[in-house]
């Protein structure tokens, strides 16, 4: 090879290389997080407010919950203290766990945090204080599970089934364009290096492959974000 050849292999090298980070960021990263919004059903049950308190540090509202629910949930109470905003449940007497999920809404109704609660009540049928976002201006109280009752679980949280569609194609689309560029430079490089054992692959074999991890991948990111990244706080009392 004279040193034209070289420089060329190189360049082509190294743009192949960047293709491919470029890739890994956006299937990754960057179409998940600009394609798969997960979005809230808002029509959550809103609870009534009970009555208003106030404290030395701070000032509350005390809600009572869904009429389903209060067979397990005598009320809570929304608070903020010292600058910080808590949640704190009451249980009924005989109940002794719950798993409850708080959806904390701002100002604007857009949700800024979910949280998935399970909370022990061994001795008293108060629970902890549970942290709230910083924004919040009211929630909604979803009761999932107590020690003798599992309720509907209901989606709350979706994404746009034509996001999910586009994200797949894109994810298909920019595999199989890797796949052929990886290829092409794979073969200049056997040529260039006038290698003696040549795989003759027939390029079906890399352009299925890349289809199949395009479906897989586009699939599993999927399956993760509809979780929605709840934070999940276990025996919080």
């Amino acid at each position: 090879m004279n040193t034209q050849e070289i420089i060329s292999l190189v360049k082509d090298g190294l743009f192949t290389v960047f293709a491919c980070i470029g890739y890994a960021i956006l299937l990754g990263y960057v179409f998940p997080k600009c394609i798969l919004k997960v979005q809230f059903n808002k029509n959550l049950s809103t609870d009534r407010g009970m009555a208003k308190f106030v404290f030395p540090e701070g000032r509350g509202v005390t809600y009572e919950p869904h009429p389903s629910y209060r067979k397990y949930v005598n009320a809570y109470a929304l608070y903020s203290q010292n600058g910080f905003k808590y949640l704190k449940c009451k249980a009924r007497e005989d109940v002794k766990k719950l798993i409850y999920e708080i959806y904390m809404f701002d100002n604007k109704d857009q949700v800024v945090d979910v949280l998935r609660i399970s909370e022990t009540f061994p001795k008293s049928t108060i629970g902890t204080a549970i942290p709230m976002h910083h924004s919040t201006s009211y929630v909604k109280f979803k009761l999932l599970e107590t020690d003798s009752t599992t309720f509907e679980n209901q989606k709350y949280a979706y994404i746009d089934a034509t996001n999910v569609l586009i994200f797949k194609i894109l994810c298909v689309v920019l595999s199989v364009l890797i796949t052929l560029m990886i290829r092409s430079f794979a073969i200049d490089l056997i040529y260039a290096l006038d290698l003696l054992v040549i795989v003759d692959c027939p390029v079906i074999i890399p352009l299925a492959a890349a289809l199949i991890f395009g479906l897989i991948h586009s699939s599993r990111t999927v399956k993760r974000f509809k979780k929605h990244n709840v934070e999940v706080i276990k025996n919080a009392s």
